[in-house]
């Protein structure tokens, strides 16, 4: 496992870590990831990195090993924003190849970093702001918007927490779950024997259950 460079008790979790790792590390510039359900985004955060999934097709998957086909991505990990919008300009294209590839209008992904974010709209979904999240993540999340809003002028939008909200949160919890299982079983048949297979398997069918148990609560 890789841990993480300034806190090497803690391990910095997500399968591109060791990529976040060594940019955290100076040991590169920057570095590739993939990104399934947050594999560039979490081990980023953890390492005092700048992380990017890109919109599904923006970048090509050929030569990828897939995990779970209809949502991994590939995108660039590096020490801060401009960098990585550089670095996506680089490696977003069209391809071929990759049947899943967009044909996008725009690839000038700096022209979006300019200095004045006055008029901005930030969205924070404060579904997500419940059960489970650590205290200090919340404070520092809620407390960055407020700069941005009372600095910048950056207006903030944040709807109030419903039981509906939280109850869609869970389901796509479950959804993200059962996709990645199956894209997983169908994308890597050989894998269907080994050990990690096994646990697979029994994750989608506990994953099965809490989701017929949401299902009937809602009814």
């Amino acid at each position: 496992a890789i841990r993480r460079q300034r806190q090497m008790c803690i391990r910095d979790r997500g399968s591109s870590g060791g990529s976040c790792a060594a940019v955290a590390a100076e040991e590169c510039s920057y570095a590739l990831g993939s990104d399934t359900g947050g594999s560039i985004r979490q081990p980023s955060s953890f390492c005092g990195v700048t992380g990017i999934k890109p919109t599904y097709g923006t970048v090509s998957r050929y030569g990828l090993i897939a995990y779970g086909s209809s949502l991994d991505q590939i995108g660039p990990i590096a020490k801060d924003v401009t960098d990585c919008a550089t670095i996506l300009e680089a490696i977003a294209s069209h391809d071929v190849k990759d049947s899943t590839s967009v044909q996008r209008e725009d690839y000038d992904f700096t022209a979006a970093l300019v200095d004045d974010v006055r008029g901005m709209k930030i969205g924070i979904p404060r579904d997500y702001f419940g059960d489970g999240l650590d205290p200090e993540v919340k404070a520092a999340v809620l407390g960055a918007a407020k700069k941005l809003e009372e600095r910048a002028g950056v207006t903030v939008i944040s709807p109030a927490v419903t039981p509906e909200g939280l109850k869609k949160a869970d389901y796509m919890r479950i959804c993200f779950a059962m996709l990645e299982s199956a894209d997983t079983a169908v994308f890597l048949p050989d894998w269907e024997d080994s050990p990690g297979a096994q646990l697979e398997k029994h994750w989608c069918e506990y994953v099965g259950k809490k989701m017929v148990f949401l299902m009937e609560g809602a009814e």
